[in-house]
């Protein structure tokens, strides 16, 4: 590849020509299919990687076991770089999320060249500073979104479990509700019969009312026709 060719990665764009010339006799150009894997979290880095197209993805995996898209890398970074000056372990997965080209270099080069160049050393030292913050961000957010997600299903839970206590005391309380519903319709039952009594209580008490009148008519003609007997009996013996 052509010294003019680096300026598609932003990094390499922004050494300065003395800092590009030590470095472009190191450098590599590589092709990068889909979901090649650069490399494994906890592996030892051997390479950095100077994307020209397609986009890198660093995955973690989080302290629950899910893994997460902590970052991603294009033409505009680097990949790899935080093991050129630190310490050579990945804490990430990196994998081709849209396939590419890069240049590569061994990150002992950067370090070599680094040591030759105060200019390069803050360059790349900016560049691994932003990727650290980046993924220490990606992985701090996604943690908080995690706990949170935690705490809602916890409480979904809870009050599905205090539904279903409620739910258990209303079904309990139904042969009770039945019970008392039994008792009304046979006190209403009873208070039909007591009525239907009265009524007939007062049919009786109206007949014998009745009775009672014409008792006292017949009292009255036996009263009428003893005075005409006693008259008549005082008199015969006149």
């Amino acid at each position: 590849m052509a010294p003019s060719s680096y300026s598609s990665n932003q990094v390499l764009a922004s050494l300065l020509p003395a800092d590009l010339g030590l470095l472009l006799p190191h450098l590599r150009f590589v092709d990068l299919p889909q979901e090649t894997v650069l490399f494994e979290a906890g592996s030892t880095i051997n390479r950095v990687f100077f994307p020209h197209n397609g986009i890198v993805s660093l995955v973690v995996e989080l302290a629950s076991g899910d893994m997460i898209e902590a970052a991603m890398i294009g033409r505009e970074g680097a990949v790899g770089g935080l093991s050129a000056l630190d310490t050579n372990i990945s804490v990430s997965r990196a994998i081709m999320q849209v396939a590419g080209a890069a240049s590569v270099v061994e990150p002992e080069i950067v370090r070599r060249l680094a040591d030759q160049t105060a200019v390069a050393t803050y360059d790349i030292e900016q560049m691994v500073k932003e990727i650290q913050s980046a993924v220490s961000a990606g992985v701090m957010g996604m943690d908080k979104f995690s706990e949170e997600v935690r705490r809602g299903m916890a409480e979904v839970q809870h009050v599905g479990g205090e539904l279903s206590q409620i739910i258990q005391q209303v079904q309990a309380l139904a042969p009770r509700v039945e019970s008392v519903n039994e008792g009304m319709q046979a006190q209403a039952t009873g208070a039909e019969q007591i009525s239907q009594a009265l009524m007939q209580l007062s049919e009786a008490a109206q007949q014998t009312v009745e009775s009672l009148r014409h008792s006292t008519v017949a009292v009255d003609g036996l009263m009428e026709v003893s005075s005409g007997l006693h008259a008549s009996v005082s008199r015969f013996k006149l």
